[in-house]
Parts: structure tokens; C-alpha cells; sequence
């Protein structure tokens, strides 16, 4: 084709062009989140607590999130419901203060892995254990554990060391060679790395340690497990702000082995301005997101 002929094809067809460049662009890789929600099941599953599961859903859908560990539930026993959402039937499995939400995909491949779950008997801990089929990591299992900690305070001691030696129990119990993914509001600020402390806590950790951040700290590292907030840089990362002084602490953490960094990308702390949503009539704490290494 001459050289004028073709110049006027690829402005002709421009459009078309510009759709087949579209159609090669890898597809957004999954995600995990998790989220403190502020007394879900307060009272039974009543109006409120339906409004904040539909927010969810709906931002889950939006964002590429296959599962929601939740933090700060009020219900008296461990169980389970499915309910009617965007693309299917999606799953909430809680223990008493904490739960774990499954997209309709995931919470097939929960059921059929054989709907394996770990209950902590303080009500502040749940693993549920997903075998994955996608491309890449097919036979690998994702343990998935929601943790929610004890108020920060040296009253509340005796509780967070009951809450580490629970959470200590059910780790235990979880497939060695699964990808661990433990995420809980601790009510704790492990602040900036230490000497030694290379391998628990990232580049970018910065801040004070409160007394609560200590004893995280001192189980994290008996467990080996890392925080990987502290390995990206991002400028805001506090997940909860003060309602009266307005000051941000980041008292939510995700925690994984060294091992299985490999299989997850950059986490970050979403704010409410620049995705253009709002939770603050359902919760004052900022989610976490993680996305997924390509293939699950």
C-alpha cells in the first residue's frame, strides 16, 4: 500500500485500531480487602447492617475484590449466611467479632475445597481456607484469617494475650504450604523499623510504636510474618482517624509470610476522595486492598 493510501486507513480506521490495542491489555488483576465495619450484625443482621454488606458488594465489584475480611462484629455465635448481590450468591462466614466475605466464585471454591473453617473459641479470629483453580496457581490453597483486636489500653492486656495465643492456635492449624493472608484491626501502631527488624517491617514504616504495636510486634515476629504496608510507599496509610483531634493512626494491618510476598502485589490504604465514594455513614475506618499475583 502506498505510503498516502496508508496514512489515510489508519485515520479512517482509527477507531477500530484503538479498540484492538484495548482488547490486548491484560485484564485488572484480583484483589483482597479488608475492612473494619463498625458493629456489623449489631442487634441481628437488621436495615443497617443489609445497607453496609450492599456498599460492600457493590465497591467489591467495582474494585476487583474476590474476598472482604471484616473486622468489628457484634453477633453471639459463629455462622454463616449467603445473600442475593451483584453477579450471584455471595458468602459471609463470621465468628462473634469477625468475618470473611466471599465473592460468588470464591465461595464456590470454598465449598467445594469442603467449606474448611477455623474458629478461634475467644470469637476474635476466623481462617477460612480457599483451594484456587485459577490459571498459574491451580492446586494452591489461600488461607484467609480475620483477626480483631482488644481496644489499645495496658487494661486490655490480659485480652490481647488471649487474642495472640488463640490466633497463635489457629495459624497452627492452617496448610503450611498454603498463602497465608492475615489481616485484623490490632488497635495497634508498630511505627518505624527498628534494628533487626528488616524482615517484619518494610522500608516505609514511619511513626511512633504504641505499647499495644510492641506485643504485635513481638507475636508478628515469633509467627514470622510481615507487615506489607510498611513495603510500599504510599503518603497517607492511617486507617482510622480520630473523631475529635482529626490525627490519622494506622491500627489496621495485613500480615503475611515472607514466603508468599511473591504471590501478592502492592497493598494500599483507599481514602473516600479520590476513588469519588463514600463509606462514612457506614464505617470511620479506611479499607485495605492487596491485589493478587496474575493467575489466581
Amino acid at each position: 500500500m502506498p505510503q498516502g493510501q496508508h496514512t489515510r486507513f489508519l485515520s479512517r480506521n482509527r477507531h477500530i485500531l484503538r479498540h484492538c490495542l484495548a482488547s490486548r491489555k491484560s485484564p485488572k488483576r484480583s484483589a483482597i480487602a479488608a475492612w473494619n465495619l463498625r458493629r456489623l450484625g449489631q442487634g441481628g443482621f437488621g436495615e443497617t447492617s443489609w445497607l453496609k454488606l450492599r456498599a460492600c458488594t457493590r465497591l467489591a465489584v467495582r474494585r476487583g475484590w474476590r474476598s472482604l475480611l471484616v473486622s468489628d462484629c457484634m453477633v453471639d455465635a459463629p455462622g454463616s449466611f449467603s445473600f442475593r448481590g451483584p453477579g450471584g450468591n455471595w458468602l459471609l462466614l463470621f465468628n462473634c467479632r469477625c468475618g470473611v466475605l466471599l465473592d460468588p466464585g470464591m465461595a464456590n471454591m470454598w465449598r467445594r475445597g469442603g467449606n474448611i473453617r477455623y474458629d478461634s473459641s475467644d470469637g476474635r479470629s476466623l481462617a477460612v481456607i480457599v483451594p484456587c483453580a485459577g490459571r498459574g496457581v491451580r492446586g494452591r490453597v489461600l488461607s484467609l484469617v480475620s483477626v480483631y483486636g482488644p481496644v489499645s489500653g495496658s487494661g486490655f492486656d490480659a485480652d490481647r494475650r488471649v487474642m495472640f495465643d488463640e490466633l497463635s492456635l489457629l495459624l497452627s492449624k492452617l496448610p503450611v504450604r498454603s498463602v497465608w493472608v492475615v489481616r485484623g484491626d490490632f488497635s495497634a501502631e508498630v511505627g518505624s523499623r527498628g534494628v533487626g527488624e528488616e524482615e517484619v517491617l518494610g522500608r516505609f514504616s514511619h511513626g511512633r510504636r504504641t505499647r499495644s504495636g510492641h506485643q504485635l510486634m513481638e507475636w508478628a515476629s515469633g509467627e514470622d510474618l510481615r507487615f506489607v504496608l510498611s513495603f510500599t510507599r504510599q503518603d497517607c496509610r492511617d486507617t482510622w482517624f480520630h473523631p475529635r483531634s482529626g490525627k490519622g493512626h494506622p491500627i489496621d494491618h495485613l500480615l503475611i509470610r515472607p514466603r508468599d510476598h511473591r504471590f501478592l502485589g502492592a497493598a494500599k490504604v483507599l481514602h473516600e476522595e479520590p476513588l469519588a465514594e463514600t463509606w462514612s455513614p457506614y464505617t470511620d475506618h479506611n479499607p485495605i486492598e492487596v491485589r493478587l499475583a496474575k493467575g489466581w
